[in-house]
């Protein structure tokens, strides 16, 4: 099936037509306000903001790049930063393919990698119950079970015993999640390797990974396991990685990732933001209707707190929009009514750097907005160190 590439925010020419399943793929209530076709007289024109990845139709396959030049490897990376901060990921290079052309099979290669890493410190193991028939006492018998189905077999007991076992949650998630890469993955090598190393994982049914994953509690004695399971449930599609992603359902095995709320988990990260953030609150109809808007960053400082928002657009070469300054003037004014300010963060194609916008009126300043820059070819725990300082300086 053919590929075709387009890039966010930008109207683009199709040169296929699309059938009645994708037009009611494009009609979904979830999809509907990331994509936007419209007939042309050359053809059909689809329009795609805030979501990239791989979305398949029947005639090709939609590859969406980003409308700022992020690699691949550096958005798998963002990925991990924002929802798996303790367990870092991406230590060393990585020979991959990072030009973001392929995203899901990037996943695959995560997945694998974080598995291999499980097989060389050894699969977890853990106690537990199972019901077996024995030709001795070992464990409980089932004296019911026993009467009912074995009476006088006293060499095929059954019993409930409790062995270790490697066939615990946290291992057959891992082993679910190759077995569906091994089908799935677009490239022949990383579907031999996945098929090779899901051998030597227990699994279960993509349903029960799933479920499992939607429980998964992850402590001391499993926190070796966070990492695999981020990509296993990006793999499987388990409603998305904190919703990140766009349900499975939605497109088969397409990934669509939700690159602005990406964008937002780590500036909030980047800021070393206050975990709960309260909101202003908008009051409408006398009180009755009450609206809440959140800034994705509260920084406490020395003078107060600054609020920042994380915008996923280009300011590069353009002006900030009046909606952005009015929005981040009812920040200023909320959380630091002394001394107004607050912060835009933006990502950039550039180094690093930040300018200020006063806001005033007749000569008097009302509030200051501090414009940031951030470069997306340098690690997230690089550029906080310097979105910090910002925001104590």
């Amino acid at each position: 099936m053919p590929t075709v590439e387009i890039r966010e925010q930008q109207a683009t020419q199709l040169g296929f037509p699309l059938t009645a399943a994708d037009l009611q793929t494009f009609e979904d209530p979830l999809l509907r306000k990331y994509f936007t076709p419209r007939l042309t007289s050359k053809g059909t024109e689809l329009k795609v903001t805030k979501v990239i990845g791989l979305l398949r139709l029947a005639n090709a396959d939609l590859v969406i790049t980003p409308k700022v030049p992020v690699s691949g490897s550096m958005l798998l990376h963002w990925l991990h930063y924002a929802v798996n901060g303790d367990h870092p990921i991406l230590p060393r290079s990585r020979h991959w393919d990072s030009a973001g052309d392929y995203f899901p099979d990037m996943v695959v290669q995560a997945l694998l990698e974080e598995c291999r890493k499980l097989l060389r410190d050894q699969l977890h193991k853990d106690y537990q119950r199972r019901e077996v028939i024995e030709p001795t006492v070992r464990g409980r018998l089932d004296v019911t079970r026993q009467v009912t189905h074995r009476y006088g077999m006293l060499d095929r007991l059954h019993v409930h015993t409790f062995d270790r076992t490697s066939e615990i949650w946290e291992n057959e998630v891992c082993g679910a999640a190759l077995r569906h890469a091994a089908k799935t993955a677009n490239d022949p090598k990383l579907r031999q390797q996945a098929r090779q190393l899901a051998a030597k994982f227990p699994s279960c049914s993509s349903e029960r990974a799933r479920s499992a994953l939607a429980r998964a509690r992850h402590h001391l004695l499993n926190l070796r396991y966070r990492a695999a399971h981020t990509w296993a449930e990006v793999v499987l599609r388990a409603g998305g990685v904190s919703d990140l992603f766009l349900p499975r359902e939605l497109v088969g095995d397409s990934h669509l990732l939700v690159i602005e709320q990406l964008w937002q988990r780590v500036v909030h990260r980047m800021a070393g933001s206050l975990p709960k953030i309260d909101g202003v609150k908008i009051h409408r109809n006398r009180g009755r209707q009450v609206a809440n808007f959140s800034p994705d960053a509260l920084v406490a400082t020395s003078t107060g707190h600054v609020a920042a928002d994380a915008k996923w657009k280009n300011y590069d070469d353009a002006m900030v929009s009046r909606d952005d300054i009015h929005q981040l003037l009812t920040y200023a004014n909320a959380y630091q009514p002394s001394d107004p300010r607050a912060v835009i963060v933006y990502p950039s194609a550039l180094p690093t750097a930040w300018h200020t916008i006063d806001v005033k009126h007749l000569g008097s300043r009302i509030a200051s907005i501090d414009v940031v820059g951030v470069d997306v070819t340098v690690r997230p725990e690089v550029s906080a160190t310097i979105l910090r300082e910002r925001f104590h300086s």
